[in-house]
């Protein structure tokens, strides 16, 4: 299974690469609010399944084991979801920035 995930994953990124490098997708920063509105509309539906089935999607409920979003949840308690939210826009954030006035 730990061997499918990285497999899966390693393709994901690798093809979005491939997209990037071959001119397919050109990132623009007024684009930006796209992956923010598509988190903001598919977050809650999802929150609110976790809850329901007792399942972790998304990592909503907890941070995965080892990983920095469990010491994030461990050092802001109640605080967790709105931190994670706050992180996923710096990495969006931080993904856009080398296209910053690029046409």
């Amino acid at each position: 299974m730990n061997l499918t995930g990285f497999s899966i994953h390693t393709g994901l990124i690798l093809f979005g690469v491939w997209q990037l490098l071959d001119g397919a997708v050109k990132p623009r920063m007024k684009a930006m609010w796209k992956p923010v509105a598509f988190l903001m509309v598919v977050v809650p539906p999802i929150y609110l399944i976790d809850r329901w089935l007792g399942t972790n999607y998304f990592f909503l409920m907890e941070g995965s084991l080892g990983s920095p979003l469990q010491l994030l949840q461990e050092r802001l308690g109640i605080w967790y979801i709105p931190a994670y939210a706050a992180l996923a826009l710096a990495v969006i954030t931080i993904e856009y920035l080398p296209w910053r006035g690029k046409r």
